[in-house]
């Protein structure tokens, strides 16, 4: 793949790795150079880029460690179906393997004002940014007001379960409650989903607080109409979501050949519309920046002139969705069209 672009990564290695559940691990990192790592807020993620099957791929994960030690960093990656990376991560990590790393970003991270009130929400592998936020209230100290609500499917599903409760004896202020989906052994108030009413019962006062999102796309989503039905606003609502995005098009037309042409390289490609733009320009070995893949981070957005498709657009705001500004993880070309390089 050609260099055009590429994002600064850091060479590392895996120096531990430790076993969460029957689906999930973690892997410790710590830079080749010996150097430490730019300093990260908890609930930031990395991207790492590495070859598996022949493909280059990057991926984003949470860091879930504290970011007051910036001696190494802890990537807890949960096996997915159909995820390449993660479930290659899984199975091959070990201890000396080398990986590229992104510098840590994101804006899913603790306000400023240390007094806010706030609602953490998670589902399997999306309590890892609030591990690494608990840390982060325990090392410095902070005094917050915090009602912690988790969704499993079982007990042993629950990433960090000894961890949560080691760092929350520490916290008086934090109020964790766990549903379980699939566990038959416990209470009716422990099992199912989290609805609405639930999170009422909960969690009375929401209106003067926060709220932080973090798992699938379908838990963000359900959670995220639930709080905004109980009448918070949508921008005290922050979602993280790293999920799979379908890299075909799934919308049905009669799909003739079209060219693309990107610039400012004057670089033009036929194609049939079925890739998004950037699987269309990886695969011509060209690199559109890019994060997370999923189009919520926003790094890989292009301007295009011509016909096209978005699957998504939450990284965006309306005037530059309506200035031409695009996805190209999310997008797909329609017809002729010039997609420049933002």
């Amino acid at each position: 793949m050609s260099s055009m672009n590429k994002a600064p990564s850091i060479e590392c290695q895996i120096s531990r790795i430790a076993i969460e559940t029957q689906s999930c691990i973690s892997i410790y990192l710590r830079r080749v150079d010996g150097l430490p790592f730019l300093q990260f807020s908890a609930g930031q993620y990395v991207a790492l880029n590495l070859v598996v099957q022949g493909q280059s791929l990057r991926r984003c994960y949470t860091i879930s460690s504290s970011s007051q030690d910036s001696s190494v960093i802890r990537l807890t990656i949960e096996r997915v179906n159909q995820g390449l990376v993660s479930n290659w991560l899984c199975d091959h990590a070990a201890i000396g393997l080398r990986l590229d790393v992104g510098e840590p970003t994101g804006q899913f991270v603790l306000p400023s004002e240390s007094k806010k009130k706030l609602l953490w929400m998670a589902a399997g592998s999306g309590v890892t940014p609030f591990i690494a936020m608990l840390h982060e209230l325990v090392d410095t100290q902070l005094s917050c007001d915090v009602v912690m609500l988790i969704s499993v499917k079982q007990r042993q599903d629950l990433i960090g379960s000894n961890e949560l409760e080691a760092l929350i004896k520490h916290l008086p202020n934090v109020k964790l409650v766990t549903t379980f989906t699939s566990e038959a052994d416990v209470s009716s108030e422990q099992f199912g989903r989290w609805t609405a009413e639930r999170i009422a019962d909960i969690c009375s006062d929401l209106d003067g607080r926060l709220a932080y999102l973090c798992g699938g796309a379908a838990f963000t989503t359900d959670m995220q109409q639930a709080l905004i039905s109980l009448g918070m606003a949508p921008e005290n609502v922050m979602v993280e979501s790293f999920f799979a995005v379908n890299t075909h098009n799934t919308i049905e037309a009669e799909l003739t050949s079209m060219h693309v042409q990107l610039m400012p390289h004057g670089v033009q490609w036929k194609t049939d519309g079925t890739q998004t733009l950037l699987a269309l320009s990886e695969s011509q070995g060209v690199e559109i920046p890019s994060v997370c893949r999923s189009g919520l981070c926003g790094a890989c957005s292009v301007t295009v002139k011509g016909p096209c498709h978005s699957e998504g657009r939450e990284a965006l705001d309306d005037a530059s969705f309506d200035a031409g500004v695009r996805l190209a993880c999310m997008t797909f070309p329609r017809g002729d069209c010039v997609v420049e390089l933002n």
